[in-house]
């Protein structure tokens, strides 16, 4: 016999759901993630089976509850609740998620659309804060969790048309491309999300798109108007040049009146089409594209670069951030008979023989904790290497460089996804042995601490 399932049941779980969902940080997290995840697959399996029923009243948070924990049987799921239901279900839950000048306006938030790298960026930014407010305290309205919805329908939708081959990705918005649906994608076998990333990850860097010069296409645009309006001034004096006339005073007035009338129109020109063709232009971008030659007499020698570290202008928070890779590395580099200081030094000496970049951002601890969790799952690490190379790598291999720390994130969960989805392929799980268990107390007590500190940034 079936029973019913309670509003208040699925509620409380898309809530809690979404509270922890954000802001997975620590293991702690991710478990409770993994648990509530767990219970809705059983009611989803039962309602499947008819063993679970589902009261008219309570059919539009059900489909919620779908479209929240449905993953791969989403859509039958949501076909099997359209049957019982005297209302459009997938039309309820794309208005349900529409902001309101969505609805006003009539946005068609599914049209794809291009993203840059700092656009992508701004919308982690977004997502993360609202993760933090909502994990605090425990009444918040719905219009904020609506709003972390629309979030990662946006990134879901971004990565279902790159794979259409309807968004056009250029070379240096790759890795944040990757963090981006890291970040906000839902992850199971076949997800968008997962082949989306496992794409960006396998596809060579030279086959996206050249980063657009928006100075040299200023230039051209300019050079075009130019050759338009002069073609025009020959015309019109190749016109009036074949004129049979006595007067001087005449071909002087006339000329007179027709540079005053090109002029005004080359100037209605140049004003009427800045506004509509015309890309604009970032005041850096400027500062990057100088116009004036470089003074050859009083170039210096360039420095050694300088890591990051090195700078000594650390933030608290990248501090304890940092401690906390540094813990990390110990105790995964032990388990693999590593020596994780001996990895950071060689990063610091690559750094400063010019032979990579270091990623924005980012620490050489945390480099060798991206190195070191690839190895840690089996994979092979984009950054192996880094730690050899006796020529400063190319462009592709300071992306992959980019694109492994993206990948990774800060808490690592990046690099453990595709590590399930590898083991998925030969049916197989990942082991839940795990290095800290190994650890001297000493390790496992300063990592407890570091942990708390990091817990301490999210309040």
């Amino acid at each position: 016999m079936a029973y019913y399932i309670t509003h208040s049941k699925l509620q409380g779980d898309i809530f809690n759901y979404r509270r922890l969902k954000a802001k997975n940080i620590t293991q702690q997290h991710s478990t409770k993630v993994e648990e509530i995840k767990r219970k809705a697959e059983n009611i989803l399996d039962g309602y499947s089976k008819n063993n679970i029923a589902v009261r008219s009243s309570e059919q539009k948070i059900f489909a919620e509850y779908i479209d929240t924990f449905g993953f791969a049987k989403r859509e039958q799921l949501l076909s099997q609740l359209q049957k019982e239901s005297t209302f459009n279900v997938r039309q309820y839950l794309t208005e349900q998620y529409q902001s309101t000048w969505h609805k006003i306006l009539h946005i068609n938030s599914d049209k794809p659309q291009h993203l840059t790298a700092r656009q992508m960026q701004q919308r982690i930014d977004a997502y993360k804060k609202l993760g933090k407010r909502l994990s605090r305290g425990w009444y918040h309205s719905d219009s904020l969790y609506l709003k972390q919805v629309r979030f990662e329908k946006e990134a879901e939708n971004y990565a279902a048309n790159f794979l259409k081959g309807k968004i056009r990705l250029y070379q240096n918005d790759v890795s944040t491309a990757i963090h981006y649906i890291s970040v906000m994608g839902n992850f199971y076998d076949g997800s968008v999300a997962s082949r989306t990333i496992e794409q960006l990850q396998i596809t060579p860097i030279e086959n996206f798109a050249q980063p657009q010069n928006k100075f040299a296409t200023l230039w051209n645009k300019l050079k075009n108007k130019t050759k338009t309006i002069k073609n025009s001034i020959s015309d019109v004096f190749s016109k009036y040049a074949g004129i049979n006339t006595n007067s001087r005073l005449s071909f002087a007035t006339k000329t007179a009146g027709l540079s005053f009338l090109l002029s005004a129109a080359a100037m209605f020109g140049f004003k009427s089409d800045k506004g509509a063709s015309l890309p604009k232009i970032n005041p850096t971008e400027i500062k990057a594209n100088p116009s004036k030659m470089p003074n050859f007499g009083t170039t210096k020698m360039l420095q050694p670069i300088q890591s990051f570290e090195h700078i000594n202008q650390q933030t608290d928070t990248q501090k304890i951030w940092d401690n906390f890779y540094q813990t990390k590395n110990e105790i995964i580099a032990s388990s693999l008979h590593l020596d994780a200081n001996k990895l950071k030094l060689s990063i610091i000496k690559q750094v400063n023989k010019g032979i990579f970049d270091m990623p924005k951002n980012t620490t050489e601890t945390q480099l060798v904790y991206t190195h070191l969790l690839y190895k840690a799952y089996g994979l092979k690490s984009p950054l192996k290497d880094i730690f050899t190379a006796t020529d400063k790598i190319s462009a592709q291999e300071q992306e992959a460089v980019n694109i492994a720390v993206a990948t990774a994130g800060k808490n690592g969960l990046g690099v453990k996804k595709i590590a399930q989805q590898q083991a998925a392929k030969y049916g197989k799980k990942l082991s839940t042995h795990s290095a800290f268990d190994n650890a001297t107390k000493v390790q496992q007590q300063q990592f407890i601490t570091d942990l708390k500190q990091i817990k301490e940034l999210s309040r």
